[in-house]
């Protein structure tokens, strides 16, 4: 059996350099809502993965416990490049499914939540497309009862969202060009996450 007291929370993140502009209210926000997981009361531990993307992207964390993330900085949080969301989801999608199938079972997470916050559209990937994502979303779904959550500030966000495979019911379209919209972003990922642990 799985280990009910366990989840992952999985946090894609942009840097490209249209967030530039707003770094520093990322990094605020981010951290504000590290520090609610961490201080949260709750009999249900966190594992916490992080991916940040551009042009690329890099695996930051890789399934540690969320006692143990660093608040994000001006060196860890640099905003510039291009927007390569497919190559970021199925890296993170492949990096957690080859972890947990290498895990003894009674300490694999019961539940693996992605959110995915954006500002843009897909426009750089090179390791996979749209129909791969999708097919890749709907195996961990469908198999491993997984859950997505699509945040963009995209006008297009619910075709983006439908072309990786993820419900409408499971996308939002946010603000992320004041400081308010990227606060509010980060307070509903938060909420999410407290909610499988209360």
């Amino acid at each position: 059996m799985v280990n009910s007291k366990l989840i992952e929370m999985v946090c894609i993140i942009d840097k490209s350099g249209s967030m530039s502009p707003f770094k520093g209210d990322s990094i605020g926000s981010f951290n504000t809502f590290l520090n609610e997981q961490k201080n949260l009361k709750s009999d249900i531990n966190a594992l916490f993965t992080m991916v940040q993307f551009n042009t690329g992207y890099d695996i930051v964390h890789n399934g540690i416990p969320i006692q143990n993330v660093p608040e994000l900085n001006d060196a860890t949080y640099c905003c510039v490049g291009c927007t390569a969301l497919y190559d970021a989801v199925g890296k993170a999608i492949d990096t957690i499914g080859n972890r947990l199938s290498n895990t003894h079972e009674d300490q694999r997470p019961s539940k693996v939540i992605v959110t995915i916050l954006t500002d843009g559209e897909e426009n750089s990937s090179m390791e996979y497309n749209s129909e791969k994502i999708k097919k890749m979303i709907k195996t961990q779904t469908e198999d491993f009862q997984w859950e997505f959550i699509y945040l963009s500030a995209s006008p297009n966000a619910f075709r983006d969202s439908a072309a990786m495979g993820i419900s409408a019911q499971q996308t939002q379209t946010v603000n992320l060009s004041s400081t308010r919209g990227i606060k509010d972003s980060y307070a509903t990922i938060s909420s999410c996450y407290s909610s499988y642990r209360n």
